[in-house]
């Protein structure tokens, strides 16, 4: 070989060698492009996922929508509820029960008297400033220095209980029978003179006294000689 070929060989060796050195790089280029491709493609991906994610939240209730929805069914109840208890007030006010405090109580003749017992009235009057319903039986029985004689009165259901409005100054009036105690043997009734009559009206616990020394009672609670009927309107 001589020089000038060794030469010309040398020069298509470097060729050679400069043209692998450039198709590598290319090539080393083509990868890191794709694999940097492929990590924004994955990277992408990911911040996708995490706005979807975003998204559903914020689809989700609000939960102060939620609590500003419940403050208003509160507050629609309690206006329900107060105007319940308004009408219920109105209602109470319309159908005020007579109390003791408003009534005023005195004994009158009655039906006077016969066949061994006496029938005089109780009568009930409002001395208050408004109207008041009442209703059913008094609690009635014979007293003598402050102690009771004998049983109480027990209900003659011969009148039927209805309630009774009385306006102020108007009255009502229930019928008592009082057995007379000489009709008793006195080892029987243990006959003692009574100075009043305690009486409670209808569903009331605080009493009203009414003195009077024409009734004699039978200490025997085993004797029992009152009876007393439901109220009826009017003075008699």
């Amino acid at each position: 070989m001589n020089l000038s070929d060794f030469g010309t060989h040398r020069v298509a060796r470097l060729v050679g060698v400069v043209v692998s050195s450039v198709l590598l790089f290319a090539l080393a280029g083509c990868g890191q492009s794709s694999s940097t491709s492929d990590a924004k493609s994955s990277d992408t991906s990911s911040s996708t996922t995490t706005d979807g994610s975003g998204s559903d939240s914020a689809d989700s209730p609000d939960p102060s929508g939620s609590s500003d929805s419940s403050n208003s069914d509160s507050k629609d109840s309690g206006d329900a509820s107060s105007s319940e208890a308004q009408d219920s007030s109105s209602a109470n006010a319309a159908s005020k029960i007579c109390t003791t405090a408003n009534l005023r109580v005195k004994i009158t003749a009655g039906q006077g008297g016969g066949a061994g017992s006496t029938y005089p009235y109780l009568v009930f009057t409002n001395a208050g400033s408004s109207s008041c319903v009442t209703q059913g039986y008094p609690g009635v029985s014979l007293q003598s220095n402050g102690k009771q004689i004998g049983a109480a009165a027990q209900r003659d259901k011969s009148v039927k209980s209805t309630a009774i409005t009385l306006k102020p100054g108007a009255s009502a009036h229930a019928v008592l029978r009082i057995t007379q105690a000489g009709a008793f043997d006195k080892s029987v009734c243990s006959p003692k003179q009574a100075d009043s009559l305690l009486i409670y009206p209808p569903d009331q616990l605080t009493s009203i006294r009414v003195k009077t020394s024409d009734y004699t009672g039978c200490a025997s609670a085993q004797t029992k000689i009152l009876q007393v009927r439901a109220l009826e309107a009017g003075k008699a």
